[in-house]
């Protein structure tokens, strides 16, 4: 076979529609997951976020969640701030919708500390968000860990 310009412009448009197919091959298996499925819903509503957002700045503490060996640590510096408090604490996992969690505060308050064990957690980027009402008080606080 003689090689010519007919030649190669063929092998050179063979290849580009074999990268284009493998492409679009690729974009049909890539996950979409959306942050929540309720996205419009949790928008319209964001405001009562906003609002707790500042009631947990209001409180003036420093939450550092911490990997230890026991799981991830969060304390609460002030005293009595978990008494009677109800909410969840959720664990997001922004690459994989499959890993993420939702986890009553009740059952990991320890004292002053709330004790996540590492059996919930893979290794990754987490964000951690903790909803907490208590009385008629509603708070929120979130904060990025990497394990």
């Amino acid at each position: 076979m003689k090689w010519n310009w007919g030649t190669g412009i063929a092998l050179f448009f063979s290849l580009f529609v074999l990268v284009i197919l493998s492409l679009v091959y690729k974009s049909f298996h890539q996950s979409h997951d959306l942050v929540t499925p309720d996205y419009y819903a949790k928008e319209v509503a964001y405001q009562t976020v906003i609002d707790a957002k500042k009631n947990a700045n209001h409180l003036n503490i420093a939450l550092d969640p911490t990997p230890t060996k026991q799981g991830v640590r969060i304390h609460f510096p002030q005293v009595n701030t978990l008494d009677s408090a109800k909410g969840t604490i959720q664990l997001y996992r922004p690459d994989n919708a499959k890993l993420d969690k939702k986890l009553p505060l009740e059952d990991y308050v320890q004292g002053q500390d709330i004790v996540i064990p590492l059996s919930n957690f893979l290794k990754g980027h987490y964000k951690i968000i903790l909803d907490w009402k208590r009385g008629e008080t509603h708070y929120y606080w979130e904060d990025a860990l990497n394990l």
